[in-house]
């Protein structure tokens, strides 16, 4: 009697063993297609275009320079290195083309390889916002060149939206939710908050279709521009922050996702290579509490591997910011013209 009970005893276990395995592997398998199924999505096209655009990062603790020159030298560097010395898999042996003189932007090509032995060509185009690196220039004897420049960028992203382009994304200050910003804001278009909403929508008003994949790797992206950035493009998966970033880790953030997509790493590998892609852990404020890793909210790329969920409303400019603040800045210091 004992025999026999063990015996069912075992037949049981056994029979969940082989249930529990085989629904893992159907899971699995329906993770994967789906995945595949995603990519299958943004590698439709012959041409992939990945557009990446660094705002104006003017520095608050030093008024007399800018950063987004260096940041595209070193984005430049890093694309068109060798992939035998590369940390990246795909983004690297890049070749760069003439322009045809157009200062705006820096343009790279690649041939590429996707599902089922698809030949694409991956192009990437690069820009930044100052006329030179330094900031006072750029808004005292330089304005009018600086303007141009301005104009030159919002120009070639407003049509990157019209162009539907696979990858768009932005690297730079949030401006309190008045990003993507190209231009040193003014203390009024902080408070507006709605110059980038501006450009987003005068992009969207002609274009077919929404870009596949749209990138804001600014500080606290998701809390300022989840909800309106759904709104304004549902069918766009968008790359967010949490927490407050550093310059070179926005750049990490952008560098490393556009190197696992084109790895076609699904959701765990792809969030995993992210986080591990960040080096300072947002020692910005907030701080993180008692340094610990467990408190610190990663990017995500949501509605890519997934479906879209409904987002948080984004925060105003007017309750973050108090009007104290603005009271100290003076209007008429050509720094803050728009």
């Amino acid at each position: 009697m004992k025999l026999q009970t063990s015996f069912k005893y075992i037949l049981k276990i056994i029979s969940l063993f082989i249930i529990s395995t085989y629904s893992f592997k159907v899971g699995a398998d329906y993770t994967e297609k789906k995945c595949r199924k995603s990519f299958q999505s943004l590698f439709s096209d012959k041409v992939i275009n990945i557009d990446i655009f660094i705002g104006y990062l003017d520095m608050e603790s030093n008024n007399k320079k800018t950063l987004d020159k260096q940041l595209e030298s070193r984005i430049e560097k890093l694309i068109t290195s060798s992939c035998i010395n590369s940390p990246y898999n795909q983004l690297c042996d890049f070749i760069q083309i003439d322009n045809d003189n157009n200062e705006n932007k820096k343009t790279f090509l690649k041939d590429y390889i996707s599902l089922n032995n698809k030949e694409h060509q991956l192009k990437i185009r690069l820009f930044s916002s100052s006329h030179t690196n330094k900031n006072l220039d750029n808004y005292g004897e330089n304005y009018k060149k600086q303007l141009k420049k301005t104009k030159g960028v919002e120009d070639a992203f407003i049509k990157s939206l019209q162009n539907s382009h696979e990858m768009i994304f932005y690297i730079g200050h949030r401006r309190f939710g008045a990003a993507p910003s190209f231009r040193k804001e003014s203390a009024l278009s902080l408070l507006k908050g709605n110059h980038g909403e501006k450009l987003i929508e005068k992009g969207l008003e002609m274009n077919n279709k929404d870009p596949k994949i749209f990138g804001m790797a600014s500080c606290e992206s998701y809390e300022y521009f989840a909800s309106k950035l759904n709104k304004l493009m549902p069918g766009t998966a968008l790359l967010l922050t949490h927490q407050q970033v550093t310059f070179l880790d926005s750049m990490n953030i952008v560098l490393t996702s556009i190197d696992s997509l084109l790895d076609m790493s699904c959701s765990k590998k792809f969030h995993n290579e992210l986080n591990t892609s960040i080096k300072y852990l947002y020692l910005h404020e907030p701080l993180v509490s008692n340094n610990s890793i467990d408190n610190v909210k990663y990017p995500k790329l949501y509605g890519f591997f997934e479906e879209h969920k409904e987002y948080n409303q984004p925060r105003r400019v007017e309750a973050l910011m108090k009007r104290s603040i603005f009271e100290k800045i003076k209007i008429k210091n050509p720094l803050y013209k728009n």
